[in-house]
């Protein structure tokens, strides 16, 4: 059975929240903490890492590629885990962050969800329509 990074973090908030309500008194600067905290970062390196093999990136430190990993396992409203596996690689996570909303919008677009309610055919970027030229009754 595989764990997802969500389930185990839920797994681990639950039992320092199990802790913390059983009079134990955490630290999070403890040396039990921080190697906890390590083991799940290098679990989420390594889980990064194996999807940039399986899928062929060549650029494991590129903020585009690190956006499609986050969206393609729909962890976009993870920012602690954007930041750790952003700064482990040396970028930037708020470009991680800029790629994330663009390909979100770019995914919309294709699928034909408006980006503005109420946004016309001909208030639609010239791409825009050319990519949904069937979909929008135009043949282009």
């Amino acid at each position: 059975m595989k764990i997802t990074k969500r389930q185990l973090r839920r797994i681990i908030r639950e039992q320092h929240d199990r802790d913390v309500n059983a009079g134990w008194d955490y630290d999070p600067d403890s040396e039990a903490a921080r190697a906890g905290q390590a083991e799940v970062e290098q679990m989420q390196y390594d889980e990064y890492d194996a999807w940039v093999f399986q899928t062929g990136q060549v650029t494991p430190a590129a903020s585009s590629v690190m956006a499609t990993y986050f969206v393609e396992q729909e962890l976009t409203d993870d920012k602690e885990q954007i930041d750790t596996i952003a700064m482990g690689y040396r970028v930037d996570p708020q470009d991680v962050m800029r790629d994330i909303k663009r390909q979100q919008s770019e995914q919309s677009a294709v699928a034909g969800i408006p980006v503005q309610e109420g946004m016309s055919p001909e208030d639609m970027p010239d791409s825009w329509r050319q990519i949904l030229g069937d979909c929008l009754g135009e043949n282009k």
